[in-house]
C-alpha cells in the first residue's frame, strides 16, 4: 500500500535526521522530532476539518445531529449521524470516516477554540 511506504520513509527520514542506526526505533525518532506519524496526522487533519465544518454556519446544511433527527432527549443528540448509502463501493465514504472521527472526541474537546483543538489534537 502507498500510505504504508511513505509511512516508512518518514520514520526512515527521522532516522537520518537523527543520525540513528536503522535498526533503532523509529516511534522514538518521530517523537525526538515531534513529527506525528501519518495515520495519526490524517485523523488530525480529519478532525480540524470537521471543526470548521461544524463551527461555520453557512455549511451546516450537511450535518445531522441526533437533536435535529427527532425530539427525543437521548445521550446521542449532539453526535453527529453518518450518511447512509445505498451502494457499498465507497459512496460518502470519506465524509463517514471524517464524523467517525469527530464522534469518538469528547464534549469537551469540541468545545474548544480552533487554536485550542488544534494543540489538542497535536497532543
Amino acid at each position: 500500500m502507498i500510505m504504508d511506504s511513505i509511512q516508512v520513509l518518514q520514520s526512515s527520514a527521522a532516522k537520518l535526521v537523527l543520525d540513528r542506526s536503522p535498526y533503532s526505533y523509529s516511534s522514538e525518532a518521530l517523537s525526538d522530532l515531534n513529527w506525528m506519524n501519518l495515520s495519526a496526522r490524517r485523523q488530525m487533519q480529519r478532525c480540524i476539518h470537521m471543526y470548521n465544518l461544524v463551527n461555520d454556519n453557512s455549511r451546516n446544511n450537511i450535518i445531522v445531529r441526533g437533536q435535529d433527527y427527532h425530539s427525543y432527549n437521548t445521550r446521542s443528540k449532539e453526535i453527529i449521524r453518518t450518511t447512509k448509502s445505498v451502494a457499498n463501493w465507497g459512496l460518502l465514504r470519506s465524509f463517514n470516516s471524517v464524523l467517525a472521527d469527530w464522534n469518538d472526541l469528547s464534549p469537551k474537546t469540541k468545545k474548544l477554540s480552533l487554536r485550542d483543538f488544534k494543540n489538542a489534537q497535536n497532543n
